[in-house]
């Protein structure tokens, strides 16, 4: 990103996975921010962000607001609107949606040498026992976080 922007996430581009919630993630997918990524995920009950993995960089996540669940290292923890978790390198964690609502999530994850996964699906009885999928194949199209 060369030049400065302000975008209000109601309508900035969002994206869609089937099962896995919608997020918006601020930036041009050709012209990266070059030190981390940040987005706005939001799930609905049932729906996991992602596959249960870990990192290669430092991730951390602040709860906008709504409820989920996180499943770190194997263990459920409960999580509502103002929690923050700070996830180091090689934590493996998933969020899936809880409540009777959406879930907002801000997700910020470090960018260098090494990012990327170091873990795939696994442990997928224990998310799926929270009513979760972890198909993670894109819907065609776009659409603004506020629609």
């Amino acid at each position: 990103m060369s030049e400065p922007f302000v975008v209000n996430v109601a309508d900035a581009p969002g994206l869609s996975y089937p099962g896995t919630g919608t997020f918006a993630p601020f930036e041009d997918p050709n012209d990266r921010f070059p030190n981390f990524g940040i987005n706005i995920h939001v799930l609905q009950p049932g729906q996991p962000n992602a596959k249960y993995h870990a990192e290669k960089v430092q991730e951390d996540f602040f709860v906008l607001g709504g409820r989920c669940t996180l499943i770190l290292n194997g263990e459920e923890r409960e999580l509502k609107q103002w929690d923050f978790f700070h996830c180091p390198a090689g934590t493996e964690h998933v969020f899936v949606g809880a409540g009777d609502g959406p879930c907002w999530i801000l997700m910020v994850g470090a960018r260098g040498p090494g990012e990327g996964p170091l873990s795939g699906e696994r442990n997928c009885r224990q998310v799926r026992s929270l009513g979760a999928r972890v198909d993670r194949r894109p819907e065609s199209g776009l659409r603004g976080l506020g629609q």
